[in-house]
């Protein structure tokens, strides 16, 4: 993955993981180191706990449904994580 455009349970995990450790203070500093980072803390968590899992599989389905709040969350990651020296870096 590239960036966050995909749309899947990493999503769902992201979005649960941002409510809990998620900073938007961090985000603007390094959105991709941050957003690494809660994604890692929140997978552990759902391993742990069946019911993490079970809320990130909801906030993907509100995304599928057109929940505006989920839509534009993964609209904003989606940006943050496409960065100009990526595209560049394969067109060298």
């Amino acid at each position: 993955m590239n960036y966050l455009g995909e749309w899947g349970t990493q999503f769902g995990l992201i979005a649960v993981g941002f409510e809990k450790y998620g900073s938007q203070e961090e985000l603007e500093k390094d959105a991709i180191k941050h957003l690494f980072d809660i994604y890692v803390k929140i997978n552990k968590d759902a391993e742990a706990n069946p019911e993490v899992k079970a809320e990130t599989g909801k906030w993907f389905e509100r995304m599928e449904d057109g929940d505006e709040a989920a839509l534009t969350n993964w609209r904003v990651w989606r940006e943050l994580s496409v960065t100009p020296a990526v595209p560049a870096k394969l067109n060298s």
